[in-house]
């Protein structure tokens, strides 16, 4: 049975930037470019919340796994703790000088992990809201952060073209992979605790082993920037949303590209699949989240039988097989722990995506469009972070001229370069 659009959820003035179900499927809530927070009720009849407060784009949102609090992170620097029984209440953290781009919840709900264009990444304390370890090793925004299964590892990545694996205990580095060569805007954790997928800039989807630090598959997923992805509860399928226009949904145990997805040929910047994994949602330029029914693991491969959209890499050191297009899966992976040993029997053969290509003409256009709006929207977001350094710097030398005027015996020089007063 192929996905199926159930619910359009409206309401929302500006791009999807994040979306994230509840505990118990009961809600889902997604982030705005129009500056706040909504939370709709998936199965109830009542009205959806709307939650405000930030003073600029949110860009993620995600419920603490305890069910009761929501977190949203924002360009105006801060994170913003909200009740879910109490939408006109929010407690505000500070954690960052620029703008925070990504945020998780620990699996305990007790820790809140933060990445920011200030190059940091940081641990908080849920109930204290104190800060409990700083991360400094990426040397650009950072757009991503997630916690493990167990809650033992982080992931992060950003603009460096840097995944790193963290300890959270000792916060020191596992290991960073380096292979992507572009911008990377999302990284997630597989269901199993040591698989990770990655995305970003060069349209590509990696999944990394972090024990044998090595590539295990690699998709040529879209035309566009990947701007999100996420696996279902059981592993088996990854839904990945592009500057393309285009959802796409991958058995990632077969190595293929099960379902293409398109709405209104607007840039996806968010997906998301359900907690029990009947549902996932996307949103982006539409202003609108779209709830699909998901299709079913056990028939969707019969359906197509022949498509075959995936490289698998073997984790040897020896160099991988130049990539050859088959109409067959190169080995039926049971389980993605199984892949390396797989790969071997099959001689470590790779096969690259092809995607499908759009026969219409004026689709075609509308893709080119949403990649380059993307890209202008982020050389605005470049540029507006370049000005707002520079009044930051302009304000705090005429702070510095007046105090050398008045009291040049205090005059102390200010520190300067920051973009939010914390």
């Amino acid at each position: 049975m192929e996905p199926a659009l159930e619910r359009e959820l409206k309401g929302l003035k500006g791009r999807i930037t994040g979306i994230h179900f509840s505990p118990d499927d009961k809600q889902m809530a997604a982030s705005s470019a129009d500056h706040s927070v909504m939370m709709w009720h998936l199965n109830e009849d009542k009205r959806a919340l709307r939650f405000t407060g930030h003073t600029s784009e949110v860009y993620g949102v995600r419920f603490a796994p305890s069910g009761n609090l929501l977190a949203s992170a924002s360009r105006d620097c801060t994170v913003r703790f909200w009740f879910i029984n109490r939408q006109d209440e929010s407690k505000v953290l500070r954690p960052h000088t620029a703008a925070v781009r990504s945020l998780d919840f620990s699996p305990d709900s007790l820790s809140l992990a933060t990445a920011s264009d200030d190059l940091m990444v940081k641990v908080w304390s849920v109930q204290r809201q104190n800060l409990q370890q700083t991360i400094s090793v990426h040397r650009n925004w950072v757009r991503s952060v997630r916690y493990s299964p167990d809650g033992r590892l982080l992931a992060t990545c950003g603009d460096d073209k840097t995944l790193c694996i963290w300890d959270t205990v000792s916060g020191s580095s596992v290991h960073c992979f380096t292979d992507s060569g572009k911008q990377l805007r999302c990284a997630e954790f597989h269901p199993d605790g040591v698989t990770v997928a990655v995305a970003g800039r060069d349209s590509a989807v990696r999944l990394y082993d972090i024990r044998n630090a090595c590539i295990l598959q690699e998709y040529n997923a879209h035309e566009g920037m990947v701007n999100s992805l996420h696996f279902d509860p059981s592993g088996t399928h990854l839904v990945t949303g592009a500057s393309d226009s285009l959802t796409r949904v991958f058995d990632v145990l077969k190595g293929r590209l099960l379902y293409t997805l398109v709405t209104r040929m607007k840039p996806v910047h968010a997906v998301c699949f359900s907690r029990n994994g009947s549902h996932f949602a996307t949103g982006g330029d539409d202003y609108q989240v779209n709830l699909w029914k998901s299709h079913d693991a056990e028939t969707a491969a019969e359906e197509q039988p022949g498509d075959s959209d995936a490289g698998t890499r073997s984790c040897s050191n020896g160099e991988p097989a130049t990539a050859t297009p088959s109409a067959k899966p190169v080995a039926v992976v049971r389980s993605v722990a199984q892949v390396s040993a797989l790969n071997e029997a099959s001689n470590g053969h790779v096969q690259q995506v092809a995607p499908a290509t759009e026969s219409n003409l004026e689709a075609k256009l509308d893709q080119v469009l949403g990649v380059m709006n993307a890209r202008l929207d982020e050389l605005s977001e470049r540029m507006s972070y370049l000005i707002s350094v520079m009044l930051r710097l302009e304000s705090v030398m005429a702070k510095q001229r007046s105090s050398e005027q008045e009291l040049p015996e205090l005059c102390q020089p200010e520190h300067s370069g920051t973009t939010c007063d914390n």
